[in-house]
């Protein structure tokens, strides 16, 4: 056994030090230590929750973790990014959110800053750690299966043949409007990157990579709605 002891001048980072020693040594810990030992039990806490093949537990934190890796926000100003920009491929509610920003901090993927506000209540910015930057590298280095297809109105369209052609219209043109205001919104982001494409930061370049992908999926969703619309037009 090894011990080792480390003097820390600034106790606010304190939980984040001990957090990325936990990742880089991967202690094993005896789990019968006393539950009184707030240092050991803190410590063998981090280390389950934070090893890079299981970092948070959750998909949605490796969302969060992209969407502050450019630059801090506060958990409002990121829930609106998922009102948009990475909700483009991503959706959470805000409640989601919040418990998510919540576990991040406590395992030191993130750090937080409260920024008084006059007027108004304090507000957390939120900046992602050295450690967090770390489990995001991981993770993408990580392979990821394609995601599996759920989709009600191909299950509806499977089963049609049971149901009036023109219900199944109905629910067709429903959802190509749908699909249409969404494609509009995508032209409309797309025409804002490339108004200066060269002065686009490397980051930006690659964000628009996945804005490519929405273009090109609601396109090809909307040449397919318009061949089933005549397809059962026909019938």
């Amino acid at each position: 056994m090894k011990l080792a002891w480390l003097q820390c001048v600034d106790p606010s980072i304190l939980k984040t030090l001990e957090a990325k020693l936990i990742y880089a040594l991967k202690p094993k810990l005896n789990e019968q230590l006393p539950s009184s030992n707030t240092l050991f039990s803190y410590l063998h806490k981090a280390n389950q929750s934070t090893s890079p093949t299981k970092t948070q537990g959750s998909k949605l934190a490796h969302a969060i973790l992209a969407a502050l890796v450019d630059a801090p926000c506060s958990g409002y100003d990121l829930a609106k990014r998922f009102d948009g920009s990475v909700g483009f491929f991503w959706s959470a509610s805000h409640q989601q959110i919040y418990r998510e920003l919540s576990k991040l901090e406590d395992q030191g993927s993130i750090s937080a800053e409260s920024i008084v506000q006059a007027g108004r209540p304090d507000k957390k910015l939120y900046t992602v750690t050295d450690l967090g930057e770390q489990q995001l590298k991981d993770w993408i280095a990580q392979p990821c299966e394609p995601t599996p297809i759920k989709d009600d109105l191909l299950v509806k369209i499977f089963a049609g043949h049971i149901a009036s052609n023109q219900m199944i219209l109905a629910e067709l043109e429903r959802h190509q409007k749908a699909h249409l205001e969404k494609l509009s919104t995508y032209k409309d982001l797309e025409q804002e990157c490339l108004q200066n494409p060269q002065e686009l930061p490397e980051s930006a370049k690659f964000q628009y990579l996945t804005l490519l992908n929405g273009i090109t999926y609601e396109t090809h969703w909307l040449a397919w709605c318009d061949q089933v619309i005549q397809t059962i037009k026909k019938l």
